[in-house]
């Protein structure tokens, strides 16, 4: 069973050689490495990071942070590693009160996702995500989507 916890940064320097391939690709395409992408989430402005472990296991880690250029919004964010899989049952009944415990604040929540990361757009559509699958972003030489969720 999943607990999710406040995550500390010995969590982040554990699940970055175990990410799923896609969530690597897509941290990459930004120009940084796992590692410095998931230890620069405590460094952002009102930022929350929470860990999903089984044990002392981090299954994934997500948070949300204030974005710079309005701080009505926010960025929300989760990377995983291969044990989601085993998990998803667990990860399915945490990921509504997780989203929203991180969008706590803001107007909106948004972030990008790569256009092959199907499981996970399904994943954020059915959390009450919207996809733009109309539009592509290019990053880091990758096409990207705009998600995004209004907050009650």
């Amino acid at each position: 069973m999943i607990k999710i916890v406040d995550a500390l940064q010995r969590d982040a320097i554990n699940l970055a050689p175990r990410l799923r391939p896609i969530d690597r690709l897509e941290v990459e395409a930004t120009g940084r490495t796992a590692e410095a992408s998931l230890l620069s989430a405590f460094n952002m402005p009102n930022t929350k990071v929470l860990a999903g472990k089984a044990g002392d296991k981090v299954v994934f880690m997500c948070g949300a942070s204030q974005c710079l250029q309005n701080p009505a919004n926010g960025v929300i964010w989760m990377l995983t590693s291969d044990l989601a899989e085993h998990y998803k049952k667990d990860i399915l009944k945490l990921s509504k009160p997780t989203i929203e415990e991180l969008s706590k604040g803001y107007k909106n929540v948004y972030n990008i996702i790569h256009k092959n990361n199907r499981t996970s757009i399904r994943w954020l559509e059915w959390c009450g995500f919207d996809v733009m699958k109309n539009k592509v972003y290019k990053q880091g030489g990758e096409d990207f989507y705009l998600l995004q969720k209004r907050i009650r």
